[in-house]
C-alpha cells in the first residue's frame, strides 16, 4: 500500500518516477488498514459511498486518531453487513454466546464484532455515517458501559459516586453524551446500570453462573476435580446470599468484586461464561427474558430489525469533545469477528 500510494503522489522533481492513478478494489482488511480512509471508497448493494471528509461525520481529529488506530482487527469493519462495537475483550468474547443462545448467530449474519478497546466506540461508528443523511445501509450497534455504580456497591468503588450521588440531571447528561453521535445507521446500546459483567450478575436467572464463572477465571488449574469444587462452592455460596435476603443489587456487586478489583480478568470470566451459556438448554425465546435488555435488542438491529431511514441526526448539543472521545489510548484487542 506505501508503495502504491508513492506513486500516486504528485511528482516533485524531473526525475522522480511519473505519477499514476491507482485504482484497487479489495476484501482484505490487511490492505484496507494500510489505506487513507480519505481516499477509500465503500462499495455496498451497487452504490458507492466515499469516506473523505467532506461525506463521512468524522471530525478532522478522528482522521488522525484512526490513521493511527485502525488496524487489520478494526479494519474488517468495512466488509461486515453489520456491526457491533464495542469497548473490551469481555463483550467481544461473550456477544457470540450471546447471539446464538437467542437464535441469532453473529457469523450467519455477516455481523462482525469491532473491539475498539477504549471507549471512544463513534469515533469508529462515525466513518458509517454521512453529512448528507444518505446512510451506508450497514447497522452499527455500539455497547457502552453505562459506568454508574449502583449505591449497594458504594463499599466496592469508595470515593467513586455512585448512582444515588449523582442526581438526575448528571445521570442525563451522561447518557447524552454516551448517546450524542447516535443517528442512522448507528444506534447505541447501553449498559442498563453499571458495566457488561455486571448487568449479567444482575440477572437473577444468570447470577449463579455469573459468579461460577468470576470464580473459575480466577484460577490457572484445569484438573476437573478442582474445577467441579470451585463451581460447586460458587452455587452455595449464591444460594447462602439469597436465604441471607440479599438483593439482586447486593448479590450482583458480590459478585463483580473480583471483576472490579482485577482478580478475575474479564477476557477470562467471558470465556468461562461462554461455554456456561452454551451447555444451557433453554429455547432462545426463554433465553431472551434472561438477558438484559439492551444485550437482546442490540443483536436484534443488526440481524434483521434495522431499516434504513436517516433520521436527524442526534447530539448532546455540546460541540467540545467528550471525555469518552478524547481518550485516545489504545488498549490492544483481541482479533475481531470476521464476517460470514
Amino acid at each position: 500500500m506505501d508503495v502504491l500510494s508513492g506513486r500516486a503522489t504528485e511528482a516533485t522533481s524531473d526525475d522522480a518516477p511519473q505519477q499514476v492513478q491507482v485504482l484497487l478494489t479489495t476484501h482484505s482488511p490487511q490492505l484496507a488498514a494500510g489505506a487513507a480512509l480519505e481516499a477509500m471508497t465503500m462499495v455496498v448493494e451497487h452504490r458507492t459511498f466515499p469516506l473523505g471528509k467532506e461525506h463521512t461525520r468524522l471530525d478532522a481529529d478522528d482522521y488522525d486518531f484512526l490513521r493511527r488506530f485502525l488496524d487489520a482487527t478494526k479494519a474488517n469493519l468495512f466488509f461486515a453487513r453489520a456491526l457491533i462495537v464495542v469497548e473490551g475483550d469481555g463483550e467481544n468474547l461473550l456477544l457470540p454466546a450471546i447471539a446464538e443462545k437467542v437464535g441469532r448467530p453473529l457469523r450467519s449474519h455477516g455481523v462482525s464484532i469491532v473491539n475498539v478497546g477504549h471507549r471512544g466506540l463513534f469515533r469508529y461508528s462515525r466513518i458509517l455515517q454521512r453529512k448528507d443523511g444518505d446512510a451506508i445501509p450497514i447497522p452499527v450497534a455500539p455497547i457502552p458501559d453505562r459506568d454508574i455504580p449502583p449505591k449497594e456497591a458504594k463499599w466496592l468503588v469508595g470515593e467513586r459516586k455512585t448512582e444515588d450521588e449523582l442526581g438526575a440531571s448528571e445521570i442525563d447528561k451522561r447518557i447524552k453524551t454516551l448517546r450524542r453521535d447516535t443517528g442512522d445507521p448507528v444506534e447505541a446500546f447501553i449498559a442498563g446500570n453499571w458495566t457488561l459483567e455486571f448487568d449479567l450478575a444482575l440477572q437473577p436467572g444468570l447470577a449463579a453462573d455469573v459468579h461460577q464463572a468470576v470464580q473459575l477465571a480466577q484460577t490457572t488449574s484445569r484438573n476437573p476435580v478442582r474445577l467441579r469444587k470451585i463451581g460447586e462452592r460458587a452455587k452455595k455460596a449464591y444460594a447462602d446470599w439469597l436465604e441471607e435476603g440479599k438483593t439482586a443489587v447486593e448479590i450482583a456487586a458480590l459478585i463483580y468484586q473480583p471483576v472490579f478489583n482485577k482478580k478475575a480478568s474479564k477476557a477470562e470470566v467471558a470465556e468461562q461464561l461462554a461455554a456456561i451459556l452454551r451447555a444451557r438448554s433453554e429455547t432462545p425465546e426463554v433465553m431472551r427474558t434472561l438477558l438484559p435488555s439492551y444485550l437482546v435488542n442490540a443483536i436484534d438491529y443488526v440481524t434483521g430489525a434495522y431499516v434504513p431511514g436517516a433520521p436527524e441526526f442526534a447530539t448532546n448539543g455540546n460541540d467540545e469533545p467528550d471525555e469518552e472521545e478524547t481518550d485516545t489510548e489504545e488498549i490492544p484487542s483481541s482479533v475481531a469477528t470476521d464476517p460470514a
